[in-house]
């Protein structure tokens, strides 16, 4: 598990995406792959791949945590091989949408659900491989990790580094 501890790559931001290649172990469990707390009670944000091998994003909202997952997708992550996953926000706040990439396929557009207002907190701890507070251990191989202070387009997908702004 890699960790940092700042003011967070979320943190107030409206715009966002992260891409990770994930190759989770066969074992079936949870594992998140990233996420950003402030190491007490406050989980802003969390990147896992469930049990049942969708992609789960949980978002702090004011004073709840919203779990938004691709469980709806027929397209599930594969254990035991790399797969390429990539998570955006546009325009977070009372109509953001929330979209999921698997290997480069929109697997999941939500705007319903998205009324997103990242908490500001402080001492934020950015984990690579693990969920909240350290939680939920990744199992498998992570490469690549990207955070972006900006959303991903559909045609920007296979180029997303050249044609967005690393945080």
């Amino acid at each position: 598990v890699s960790q940092s501890r700042y003011e967070g790559l979320f943190n107030g931001k409206s715009n966002w995406t992260i891409s990770a290649w994930v190759k989770p172990d066969s074992d079936g469990g949870k594992d998140c792959f990233y996420s950003e707390d402030d190491n007490t009670s406050v989980n802003i944000f969390s990147a896992c791949i469930t049990a049942a091998n969708d992609i789960s994003v949980s978002l702090r909202q004011g004073a709840i945590v919203n779990e938004i997952s691709t469980v709806t997708s027929s397209q599930k992550i594969e254990r035991g091989q790399w797969n390429y996953v990539v998570i955006s926000l546009e325009n977070g706040g009372a109509s953001g949408v929330l979209k999921f990439w698997l290997n480069g396929d929109l697997i999941f557009s939500s705007t319903s659900q998205v009324a997103i207002d990242l908490v500001s907190a402080t001492n934020i701890v950015d984990r690579i491989g693990a969920g909240f507070r350290g939680a939920d251990n990744f199992k498998g191989a992570i490469d690549d990790v990207q955070v972006y202070s900006d959303y991903v387009t559909s045609a920007a997908l296979a180029t997303t580094t050249n044609e967005l702004s690393s945080i």
